[in-house]
């Protein structure tokens, strides 16, 4: 039996092995084995919640009354090992909010315990009052905790921990059902509780409103730490990302605090742009935007998100699973827009595509993607009612490949809904990277680099070794192999570039995908 010491990727288009000069192939006769391991494709997937009437196609309508939603979690963020410890930023009872807490046992292995802990705001850790709450959850069960029932007073807000050594997640509905003086609005929010390893000391906010069209952002900060108060900082930048406000808060542990616009000076990012959480301390961030303001049933409104990371490395893909443009007469008055964030110091390059159900290119990215620069801090948005070019009444999903640290969310509304029709959905990461570049030297004046693209696969490349640049490399199945046969002593860096223009060149358009070194022939 022979024992590879390093895994052999197979080429995905073929089913053979071409054992190398180089490689670690057995001698002649030799008996092996071969584990073959069939990579997934990634998967992403969003919740649209309805009321009171069921929607199967996903579009909402008059007959509904409040829409929300939520993105889901990954794999990872699920199957953690060991203890669990899910946070949500924010629960409430107050300024009329009621919360419902959903927690769900996915381990496959066993039954559980379950802890929530609710730990009040501003003083958090040292005063979880109004408590804790404990359940044995069965395999597959779902635990529903409403704080009302549960005897929290009104006026309560804070963060909610849930621990449990199973594989839990969990998501809480924030309603409202009216105004204080009476008004019915039925406005609902709803967040997934993220492992405490999302915590971060800096969160990207790819989309906040002040005064745009009666819609306002609110942010709830929640400090992770149980032993150190969190020092935190938010920065405004409008979409050119030029920086244009800050505010500043000290946060107890385990305590979150409140960053609401209206409440203080306009920062000036013209009625939207994004914003920069730093904090000295790991912290979770969740968005709220309302409308409260404004004529007939467009009052009354809210979405709301909970930061999450992005693209970290270039060729980095960005998800969404339901994008919907409304349609002239039928298909409902859905809307949907992406929002992305550079939140690095220097400029990003971004693609955009859109698919239908089946998979199928659909214009105004039939030919080529929508593709942007995004200066440093800068943001893009995509919104369909824009782009005429796109079917009326379309209903698919949108792809993203970025160069790096690019994040996104993504809005649907639909203002026919008789009270709230608004619903917010980050915009999950590809867990692998969609494009590889491999380079090995096979004689001292050959370079053999391997190109393998993701998806879409028929798009225009540009591959520079050095000095050299090789244009469309790639075939229908996005790979390729360059024998460059220009190899020297000291070795060269390689790149693999979209062709956002297909120009066979590399400009600040284009998006790097991959990078490999080659080595030198020394």
């Amino acid at each position: 039996m022979y024992t590879l010491t390093t895994d052999y990727i197979v080429p995905s288009t073929n089913d053979a092995i071409d054992w190398s000069p180089d490689g670690a192939e057995p001698a002649a006769g030799t008996e092996y084995s071969v584990d073959v391991t069939c990579a997934q494709p990634p998967i992403a997937g969003v919740a649209k919640i309805v009321a009171p009437v069921a929607s199967n196609s996903g579009r909402t309508s008059a007959q509904h009354e409040s829409v929300s939603g939520y993105s889901a979690l990954p794999q990872t963020d699920v199957e953690i090992g060991g203890q669990h410890a899910l946070v949500f930023p924010i629960v409430q009872t107050n300024n009329g909010w009621n919360s419902v807490l959903h927690v769900t046992n996915f381990d496959s292995r066993s039954n559980c315990s379950v802890t929530v802990t609710l730990y009040q705001s501003p003083s958090g850790f040292s005063d979880p009052s109004f408590g804790q709450f404990i359940r044995l959850l069965g395999r597959g069960e779902t635990w529903h905790i409403d704080l009302a029932d549960q005897g929290v007073p009104a006026g309560w807000v804070g963060q909610a921990w849930v621990s449990s050594d199973c594989d839990v997640a969990a998501t809480v509905d924030r309603v409202k059902p009216a105004q204080p003086w009476g008004d019915p609005v039925n406005m609902a929010l709803t967040n997934q509780a993220l492992p405490t390893a999302a915590g971060n000391t800096t969160q990207a906010l790819p989309l906040v409103f002040q005064a745009y069209n009666g819609w306002n952002t609110g942010y709830s900060i929640a400090n992770l730490s149980d032993n150190a108060a969190a020092n935190v900082t938010i920065n405004y930048y409008n979409q050119l990302g030029v920086l244009v406000g800050t505010d500043s808060r000290v946060i107890q542990p385990r305590a979150m605090e409140f960053v609401y616009r209206p409440a203080s000076t306009d920062v000036n990012i013209g009625g939207f742009g994004s914003a920069l959480v730093t904090s000295n301390q790991p912290v979770l961030v969740a968005v709220d935007s309302v409308k409260y303001t404004g004529t007939g049933q467009d009052v009354g409104q809210a979405l709301g998100y909970v930061a999450q990371r992005g693209v970290g490395g270039a060729g980095g893909s960005l998800y969404m699973p339901l994008f919907q443009k409304q349609g002239l007469l039928s298909g409902g008055n859905d809307n949907s827009g992406v929002a992305l964030f550079n939140l690095a110091s220097g400029e990003r390059a971004i693609a955009l595509w859109l698919f239908d159900s089946s998979g199928a290119l659909v214009a105004p990215t039939l030919a080529s993607p929508v593709t942007a620069l995004l200066p440093a801090h800068g943001q893009f948005i995509f919104y369909a009612p824009s782009y005429a070019e796109m079917p009326n009444g379309f209903q698919g999903s949108v792809l993203v490949v970025a160069d790096g640290d690019v994040v996104g969310v993504s809005n649907n509304v639909n203002y026919d809904v008789q009270f709230d029709g608004s619903a917010a959905y980050n915009m999950p990461v590809a867990e692998e990277t969609p494009a590889s570049l491999a380079c090995t030297i096979s004689d001292p004046n050959n370079w053999v680099l391997n190109v393998r693209l993701g998806v879409p696969q028929s798009l225009p490349v540009v591959v520079t070794v050095g000095d050299n640049l090789y244009e469309d490399v790639t075939d229908n199945n996005g790979e390729a192999t360059i024998n460059d046969g220009t190899a020297n002593a000291t070795g060269a860096d390689a790149a693999l570039y979209l062709d956002v223009n297909n120009n066979g060149q590399v400009d600040n358009v284009d998006v790097l995908l991959a990078t490999a070194t080659c080595p030198g022939s020394g």
